[in-house]
């Protein structure tokens, strides 16, 4: 960007709504970077008063919204007062970042100016908590682990203006111990810009670079003294990190981002990462049906095709990736999906055929995620037609 760019600075954290909402301003001194952003006023919501919690830790969540953006652009970055396990660990987490040569394309030329840094510590509670979707890996991770504490966040896959849909996801979940925290951490910027930042990478710049930072950032206010640590579900078994077709945002088994971003004496660390989706429906989801009954797996994050499915009332668009290869997975092992809050006849399979063959799907993600599933083809079960298209997608060259 030529010269040297004008430091990011963030506010500290003020409180509204009776403690429950944390609001902070970012200042963009440098002109070149505001074409970047939609708004300039971050906040997050808490379903609890978090007014005692310190103010190095009230400040993470906008951090853990710039901190990205920031190395990406090579701009300095500015916070007041900042808890020094987190100040730690985000250190660590640009070293793995910056190392890996998928994301050799952003600049990590920046430094994170802090006022202070304060050490925090608080009694321990022998509980703990699971960042929480309704997908395939949180649903795996939630029936293997059984947390004290889910935490669901709106604002990252569901946009903070779709209450209705939100609300019905609520309402799905509410017989679980669920934490909401509502955010417009991903309304800040403006997201085909950052995106095109992240191209170079074939996961791209949300899912493979800033997801782990924004999501576990935006929970600490909701976690002290109630959970000892925080855990966020793997999509990616350790055992395939480096394939080249679908890097996210680690490439060696011992240089995880997710077990560096805690924060005062609050552990963050990645599970279930031994299992693929396919071996999590197969070991871990489909047992547990069997026990206790299906229940709603919700996938599905693309917008558009959700904002113009033909069911309003489905938490799924059925016609995405993530939607498919769940749809097709589910199928492999016996599960019908319309148990499970998809909506699948004898069309749908025949037109998932048609979408790999044409590559409707994003390339990277179909050669690594229907390659697995070929891996653990079973056709014993013909449910809306799977038998003809698992047979086909066994000898299919993807």
């Amino acid at each position: 960007m030529g010269k040297a760019l004008k430091p990011i600075r963030i506010t500290n954290a003020t409180l509204k709504n009776k403690g429950k909402t944390i609001t902070n301003y970012i200042h963009v001194f440098d002109e070149r970077l505001k074409k970047y952003f939609k708004s300039f006023h971050f906040y997050a919501e808490y379903d609890q008063d978090v007014s005692e919690v310190p103010l190095g830790i009230l400040n993470i969540p906008a951090l853990s919204s710039m901190i990205h953006f920031a190395w990406a652009v090579g701009a300095d970055i500015e916070v007041e007062e900042l808890d020094e396990t987190y100040f730690n660990g985000i250190k660590n987490a640009r070293e793995i970042f910056s190392s890996n040569p998928a994301y050799k394309f952003l600049s990590f030329n920046s430094r994170l100016h802090v006022g202070k840094t304060v050490k925090n510590t608080f009694k321990k509670t022998g509980k703990t908590s699971l960042l929480f979707s309704g997908g395939i890996d949180s649903t795996a991770s939630q029936i293997l682990r059984k947390p004290d504490q889910l935490i669901m966040i709106w604002g990252l896959d569901i946009p903070t203006e779709w209450e209705e849909l939100w609300l019905k996801i609520k309402e799905n979940y509410s017989h679980l111990p669920l934490t909401f925290i509502k955010t417009n951490t991903l309304e800040l910027h403006d997201l085909g810009k950052l995106y095109e930042l992240g191209k170079p990478c074939s996961a791209g710049y949300y899912a493979g670079y800033s997801f782990s930072m924004i999501t576990f950032g935006v929970c600490p206010p909701a976690t002290i003294e109630r959970v000892d640590n925080v855990m966020m579900a793997s999509t990616y078994p350790i055992r395939q990190y480096g394939n080249p077709n679908y890097p996210f945002q680690n490439y060696k088994p011992h240089l995880l981002v997710d077990n560096h971003l805690g924060w005062a004496n609050i552990e963050t660390f990645d599970v279930e990462n031994d299992y693929n989706r396919p071996e999590k429906i197969e070991r871990i989801i489909k047992p547990y049906f069997e026990e206790n009954g299906p229940s709603v797996l919700r996938v599905c994050g693309n917008l558009k095709h959700l904002k113009s499915r033909e069911d309003k009332n489905s938490l799924n668009c059925n016609q995405c990736d993530k939607c498919s290869e769940a749809i097709a997975i589910l199928c492999n092992y016996g599960i019908d999906p319309n148990t499970c809050g998809f909506t699948v006849n004898a069309e749908t399979l025949k037109q998932i055929k048609e979408d790999i063959i044409v590559e409707r799907f994003n390339v990277h993600r179909t050669r690594y995620f229907w390659g697995e599933l070929k891996k653990h083809i079973d056709t014993k079960h013909d449910l809306h037609g799977s038998r003809v298209f698992l047979e086909w997608l066994r000898g299919y060259d993807i």
